[in-house]
């Protein structure tokens, strides 16, 4: 029987990258959608093996500009009370946090960008996420967000800027404030797009100190993943 993940983009080049390899690698069928696209009120998360919520620019703060995320709120909500197989990243772990209540803002220590360490906490020890200790890699920030962390929830990461990093609620539920996922071509891109914004030639030189290491530091993660969710 074919494994089905769902996948929520919030524009068209943050992509799976690197998640996507491993996922086809074990014969997953990924189905593809963005909320500006498609009517995710019609969609029942709970049809699908996994859900993996991606990145974006906007902030959960401006539903009302693109207010396709209060449906994927709702999405997600649904995922927390089945305890259903999700991962949130970037934007996704702020969706997460919004759907539960708690405040996104702007950080006040100012954004993320590039290849930093992140600290584990011992919760995070006995999941995937100890595939990303700082004695294994540096990990690719890119964001100005952050949130309150939900009572539920369980801190599995911070850095020295933002203490909500990355946590899990429930078993199948995680989500990470960073991007594993990223590959050359994401980073490329996002230099594309963001050229303007970055020291571009000192991301590309942290890029290829880090990004090998990384990329299969995340291999081991998404592989654990998905055994922790029982889908391998």
């Amino acid at each position: 029987m074919s494994k089905n993940i769902l996948v929520i983009r919030h524009m068209y080049s943050a992509d799976l990258c690197s998640l996507e390899t491993v996922f086809k690698e074990y014969g997953f069928n990924l189905t593809k959608v963005e909320g500006f696209s498609t009517d995710l009120s019609q969609i029942n998360p709970l049809d699908y093996d996994a859900v993996i919520v991606l990145g974006g620019s906007m902030g959960v703060y401006q539903a009302d500009l693109f207010p396709y995320l209060n449906d994927e709120m709702e999405l997600i909500r649904k995922c927390v009370a089945a305890d259903h197989p999700m991962l949130g990243i970037c934007l996704g772990s702020q969706l997460t946090a919004g759907a539960l209540g708690q405040k996104v803002y702007k950080g006040t220590a100012g954004r993320e960008v590039g290849f930093m360490d992140i600290e584990l906490t011992e919760a995070a020890i006995n999941t995937p996420l100890r595939h990303f200790h700082k004695s294994k890699t540096k990990i690719f920030q890119w964001h100005g967000d952050t949130f309150d962390l939900p009572p539920e929830a369980k801190l599995l990461a911070s850095s020295p800027q933002y203490q909500n990093q990355a946590f899990q609620i429930g078993r199948n539920i995680f989500a990470t404030q960073f991007h594993p996922e990223v590959d050359h071509n994401g980073i490329s891109n996002t230099l594309v797009e963001c050229c303007n914004e970055v020291d571009v030639m000192g991301l590309r030189q942290q890029a290829h100190a880090n990004l090998p290491v990384m990329v299969a530091q995340l291999r081991f993660f998404a592989h654990d993943l998905l055994k922790h969710w029982s889908l391998l």
